[in-house]
């Protein structure tokens, strides 16, 4: 069936059109490529003149980016901040385009133009496709592995100014944990060093460009208690990405959760947002001493899992948008999450809690629903999904907390 087409002045055949736009609609919602990119040749191949191609692609290439767009977005896939930043350096370089096409069709070049462009295109990425399958098919032979980037190396382009770090996409790097800055028990480095690491993370040329997370004492921002009073510390903290202050122990009830959420969580949070710094708070199940320093075997009661879920529920009032349980296996210290069977072995100087007749996986299925709670469902919502909450005689209890 052979449709006209005025502008083009061409007949063509409209299924081969319609297959076309399928094809290349698929191919750009799967991989996320401009359609323009392949439809554009494409046209050429059919014998459409160059500029009535480029032209004309507009059309399909607003239709399937839109269509891709709300279907990504549906599924919370979309990077806002690098989607904008992409668009502003889509609408300038588009600008260009459109003005160097009315140039160039001004002078009679555009045809030769956009043609000798997409060969060129075309072969230096197939080319370099090329390239990289024969480098690979002969490092197979020889029995070499493939070469990798060493993680943490970087490329000239990561040298360069006015860095931007996109947290959905988490393109920026890898964040990395540098643990224990800050506390008065006398540990054998200083402040001096501590900023020295932080700032080498992240602007050394070859192993910078890091997201540098720091653990601190709970009593950071107000540097007593657990932490040095040196004013110097928040100067040093200043240059982190995420702060996570170490709470394990610094609480040892319900009531105690809730003050530490409101007094010292809350304040804690809204002075890393002034910073623009990500918040991480920790949060346990309970804990014990008892086999390293022969104190009381239970000496932060589990409740049933009620001093846990208070700590969730205190992190999400205060506005936490993340949030760390302490630990998955730790059992020496009692706040172990994983998998534990309630007849334990006994030893003369040994003990280990258990879950007092829980379910052994209700934590896991507890920190499932703190994970959702967390996150973006109502309080009930997160709890009702979850056989934590549903399946027990305590889940009432949960479920009513303040």
């Amino acid at each position: 069936m052979q449709i006209y087409l005025p502008i083009a002045d061409l007949p063509v055949n409209v299924f081969v059109i319609l297959a076309m736009g399928l094809a290349v609609g698929f191919i750009s919602g799967m991989f996320g490529i401009g359609g323009g990119f392949l439809m554009t040749p494409l046209l050429i191949f059919l014998g459409i003149t160059p500029a009535v191609a480029v032209a004309s692609v507009t059309g399909h290439i607003a239709a399937s980016s839109m269509s891709g767009a709300i279907s990504y977005w549906r599924r919370s896939a979309i990077d806002l901040a690098l989607a904008f930043m992409l668009l502003a350096g889509g609408i300038i370089g588009t600008a260009s385009g459109v003005w160097l096409f009315t140039t160039l069709r001004a002078v009679g070049q555009l045809d030769i133009t956009i043609g000798i462009s997409y060969v060129l295109l075309l072969s230096i990425v197939g080319a370099l496709m090329v390239a990289e399958s024969v480098r690979a098919i002969i490092r197979a032979q020889r029995g070499k592995p493939v070469e990798l980037r060493r993680p943490g190396s970087h490329t000239w382009i990561h040298g360069l100014p006015f860095k931007l770090r996109f947290k959905r996409s988490r393109i920026y790097v890898s964040a990395i944990p540098v643990w224990g800055i800050g506390f008065s028990d006398g540990r054998k480095y200083t402040l001096e060093e501590c900023r020295r690491l932080i700032e080498f993370l992240k602007h050394d040329p070859e192993a910078g460009g890091c997201t540098v997370m720091v653990g601190v004492p709970a009593h950071w921002r107000e540097l007593n208690r657990d932490a040095i009073s040196d004013p110097k510390l928040l100067e040093v903290l200043k240059l982190a990405d995420v702060i996570s202050p170490w709470t394990v122990g610094r609480y040892t009830s319900l009531g105690g959760a809730k003050d530490y959420a409101e007094k010292q969580l809350k304040p804690d949070l809204a002075w890393c947002r002034q910073q623009k710094i990500d918040y991480l708070p920790v949060v346990f199940p309970g804990f014990s001493w008892y086999n390293m320093y022969g104190e009381a075997d239970n000496l932060i009661p589990r409740l049933g899992g009620q001093f846990l879920w208070s700590q969730f529920l205190g992190a999400k009032q205060a506005g936490a948008s993340m949030v760390y349980v302490a630990m998955f296996d730790e059992v020496d210290e009692g706040t172990a999450i994983f998998k534990c069977a309630n007849n334990v072995p006994v030893g003369e100087k040994s003990r280990f809690l258990t879950f007092d007749g829980l379910p052994s996986d209700y934590f896991l299925k507890m920190v499932g629903a703190g994970a959702k709670l967390i996150g973006r469902e109502p309080l009930k919502a997160a709890m009702s999904k979850s056989p934590a909450f549903t399946s027990q005689s305590n889940g009432a209890a949960l479920l009513n907390m303040p």
